[in-house]
């Protein structure tokens, strides 16, 4: 499996490309905004995608054992929601495991 690098866009890229857009040549760049994307992955597909990469054994079974049958509620102002299970959202490794594919799955329409 390989893994992406992903990076912040700071000062220093903004300059960057600035001079490259300044020097005539051409910039292509992709904004995506995963504010809520760790919540939003799901854990089934998760595994199976796990699965595709050669993660098995007991790796795969720690990891599933992460997952399952965790559960939430939430407290607001002292009065506490019921029980409810966590299908999806991961830590932030296990997102980027998710989204590794990407490269090579979105293809430009440009």
């Amino acid at each position: 499996m390989v893994l992406y690098q992903v990076a912040h866009v700071s000062t220093s890229y903004s300059q960057c490309w600035t001079e490259i857009l300044y020097n005539g040549s051409i910039l292509d760049a992709v904004y995506l905004d995963f504010s809520k994307a760790f919540d939003s992955v799901p854990h089934k597909r998760l595994l199976i995608k796990l699965q595709s990469y050669g993660v098995d054994g007991k790796v795969l079974q720690w990891i599933q054992s992460f997952l399952s049958d965790r559960r939430q509620k939430v407290y607001v102002s002292g009065a506490g929601s019921s029980w409810s299970y966590v299908t999806s959202g991961v830590p932030q490794v296990l997102f980027v495991c998710y989204i590794n594919d990407m490269p090579e799955v979105v293809k430009s329409m440009i």
